[in-house]
């Protein structure tokens, strides 16, 4: 009689360490199998947002190419027709801000009509190191107070 209490007690005993095992297992097996879903959704949507944003900069970049294509047939000093291209292309209410800057003598033009202060000296010499055509660090816009991404081309008046 003592050895079947034994043997039922090793029985329910190795039974019992086989579930708590079991279970340990399954739940190592769920958190990972979770783990790996939650990376890939992640990756996924990750590469979602960057051909979103690309796509963006490329729309931005070929209006940049017009807007470059427009004022590079003009005068530097004919600022009636600068403001006119920069009003034709600040027609749409997406909230697009076109800038013009005239290199050579830092003026800044809007094509939200704002006032913007003249490029400081330290501006001008980061203006002039910069590539032909590229996207903007995230900056803080001082009219509107919010962080802003830009996209930006060099191009030069036909004079």
């Amino acid at each position: 009689m003592k050895s079947r209490k034994t043997l039922i007690s090793i029985l329910v005993a190795a039974a019992s360490v086989a579930v708590i095992a079991g279970t340990v297992l399954f739940a190592r097996f769920v958190q990972d199998s979770l783990w790996e879903k939650s990376v890939t959704d992640v990756l996924e949507v990750t590469a979602q947002g960057q051909h979103a944003l690309d796509t963006f900069f490329e729309k931005d970049l070929d209006t940049l190419d017009l807007f470059a294509a427009e004022l590079s047939v003009q005068r530097h000093d004919d600022e009636d027709r600068l403001i006119e291209k920069l009003a034709l292309f600040g027609m749409d209410d997406d909230g697009t801000v076109y800038v013009c800057v005239d290199l050579n003598t830092g003026a800044v033009y809007r094509t939200d009509n704002a006032n913007a202060a003249r490029l400081t000296d330290e501006q001008m010499a980061s203006t002039a190191a910069a590539a032909d055509r590229g996207v903007l660090e995230p900056f803080l816009d001082e009219r509107t107070g919010g962080n802003m991404i830009g996209v930006y081309e060099r191009f030069t008046f036909s004079d």
